[in-house]
């Protein structure tokens, strides 16, 4: 007899355009869902129940998901989103079972035990015998093998091949199993495929630079156990869908996972972090504090660093500040010596601060575009002061002397694709000079402490990887 109702349009095979429908709906939850696997059993002898309708029922009395045990009693239930939940069990032969509450969260598999009875029993029907995280959302090479058994049966969204299939055997290398991968724009060949914005994964770790990225493209495709290629980062499992910082500024794009052979490369590479090694140049303005201190000014500082751990740089800085003494301070000192060597003038003299030293920083939140810095600095510096000599035509004399200090500085620095980076740093350092020896007298000294206050905003490019 023919129980088929309705007269809609049927699809392939005469099942019915809900069926395709509603197995399309299914997709995206085979890729992410939680799940409930188990089996029915009779309770005292353990012996599999087939044909139990075995339901699984949310928190509100809804039943979100339903199966039919198969001949060994298995079943299978997928839920959409993690929650509470029970479980119901009806066969004819069997009273109805519905198990105590139990949470199921995001992303986990449990393995359970459905007991069924002929008779009332004061027992819990349930026992869950294990819960894991469902492999086909994580990053290891047991997902790898549960994806590649799901493309084989139509599901996903992703392609996944194996060392065996012809993607991989007929090429050469990662690039070139990327063309076939990849499906070509209109009007495009394979052989002119060229991969676009593409993160990259190895053996479940993103690839954090863009030229460690590149070097896997062209590694051997033999080297490789799989690979897993996704258009963009949604059809993706949860687990590659984060985006290197080389790549921040990019909406969306296509993800490529391989999975090496067991021995190929011995110990994994060292997954590089974006580069610390650095020229910069930057923008300084400066306030000392102190006997016979300038006035603020501003300069110029250049600084390279190269990178000794993945947060943790050492580095040489040069910088030059120009000022101006207010009259003020002068005559004030010059009023002090007996027959000064120097004419009181009027307004500011020219002051020059050069300073040469060595820096350690730290980068904190290294994985990320915009993350914040700490530096310890140890200087030298050289300070010097422009007079009017107090003889025949007045001409001008420079005096300095020469100081050591420290110094600490925060700041962020934001990265544009892992070369370029823009940083803004403020730091406080605290000077000894040494007293200018003109102006030394026994009853006076210009030896000084001084206090310094810097905010500089500068533009580096990496010079590695």
């Amino acid at each position: 007899m023919d129980r088929r109702r309705g007269g809609g349009r049927r699809g392939p095979g005469g099942r019915g355009l809900g069926f395709w429908l509603a197995l399309v709906l299914c997709f995206p939850a085979a890729l992410g869902a939680q799940s409930i696997r188990g089996r029915t059993l009779e309770s005292g002898t353990g012996r599999p129940v087939e044909g139990a309708q075995v339901s699984l029922v949310a928190a509100d009395g809804k039943v979100v998901a339903e199966a039919i045990s198969g001949r060994e009693g298995a079943f299978q239930l997928l839920a959409r989103v993690g929650g509470r939940y029970t479980l119901r069990a009806s066969h004819l032969a069997y009273l109805t079972v519905t198990s105590q509450p139990f949470d199921l969260p995001d992303g986990e598999e449990l393995l359970v035990d459905l007991a069924l009875t002929t008779a009332p029993i004061p027992m819990d029907p349930l026992t869950i015998t294990a819960r894991r995280v469902d492999p086909r959302i994580g990053s290891t090479i047991e997902g790898f093998y549960a994806r590649a058994k799901m493309a084989g049966e139509g599901l996903g969204f992703g392609r996944v091949v194996r060392r065996i299939d012809p993607e991989v055997t007929s090429s050469s290398t990662v690039r070139d199993v990327l063309r076939w991968l990849e499906p070509p724009n209109r009007g495009e060949s394979i052989s002119q495929r060229s991969p676009g914005c593409l993160v990259i994964y190895w053996n479940g770790e993103l690839v954090l630079s863009a030229d460690q990225a590149q070097e896997w493209l062209d590694t051997q495709a033999s080297f490789f156990e799989g690979m897993e290629y996704y258009r963009n980062p949604y059809d993706a499992p949860l687990a590659f869908r984060e985006i290197p910082i080389y790549l921040q500024d990019q909406v969306s794009c296509s993800v490529l996972a391989l999975w090496p052979k067991t021995g190929y490369f011995g110990e994994p590479p060292p997954n590089l972090l974006p580069p610390q090694e650095r020229f910069s140049a930057s923008a300084y303005f400066y306030r000392l504090d102190g006997k016979m201190a300038p006035a603020p000014g501003a300069g110029v500082e250049v600084a390279g660093h190269v990178g000794i751990r993945p947060n943790l740089a050492v580095g040489l800085h040069v910088r030059t500040t120009r000022h101006q003494v207010p009259a003020s301070v002068v005559r004030r000192t010059l009023e002090i010596l007996e027959d000064p060597p120097f004419v009181m003038t009027q307004g500011r003299r020219p002051f020059t601060l050069w300073v040469v030293g060595a820096e350690g920083r730290l980068t904190l939140r290294e994985r990320e575009a915009v993350r914040p810095i700490f530096a310890g600095r140890f200087d030298v510096a050289r300070r010097a002061l422009s007079l009017v000599a107090n003889r025949f035509g007045h001409p001008a004399e420079t005096v300095s002397s020469f100081g050591a200090g420290l110094g600490l500085a925060a700041g962020i620095e934001a990265l544009y694709r892992g070369k370029w980076a823009i940083t803004g740093v403020v730091n406080y350092d605290w000077w000894d000079f040494e007293p200018y020896p003109e102006l030394e007298k026994a009853w006076y000294t210009t030896k000084a402490t001084w206090r310094g206050f810097g905010v500089r905003v500068g533009v580096g490019y990496a010079l590695g990887r």
